[in-house]
């Protein structure tokens, strides 16, 4: 049974700027979050990129993901990949290996 996320509202790029996300990732004893979003060159990006600062195991549903452009939102999704260390896959074989919550940025 997967568990429902607690809802957050974001002011800037990324979730984890002026908000108490960490706080509760590390209350719900997350490593590995899925980051979801519709600015995949930005919102996500940005949130990831402090995901991966603060040391989380990042996931990203391909299909769950979306920017302009498909090549923007490729181009974010193979950066995040490759210096992010991101698991980018589709959200049926993401949840197959299982997540303690999600992240929508």
């Amino acid at each position: 049974m997967m568990e429902v996320s607690p809802l957050m509202s974001m002011n800037k790029h990324s979730a984890f700027y002026a908000t108490t996300l960490d706080v509760l990732l590390k209350h719900l004893l997350v490593k590995r979050p899925i980051v979801t979003g519709v600015a995949t060159d930005i919102c996500v990006l940005f949130t990831c990129n402090d995901a991966y600062m603060r040391d989380y195991q990042i996931a990203i549903p391909s299909d769950c993901v979306a920017a302009n452009t498909k090549e923007q939102s490729d181009a974010a999704l193979y950066l995040m990949q490759r210096v992010l260390r991101a698991d980018i896959r589709a959200w049926t074989h993401l949840m197959r290996q299982g997540s303690k919550t999600s992240v929508a940025s």
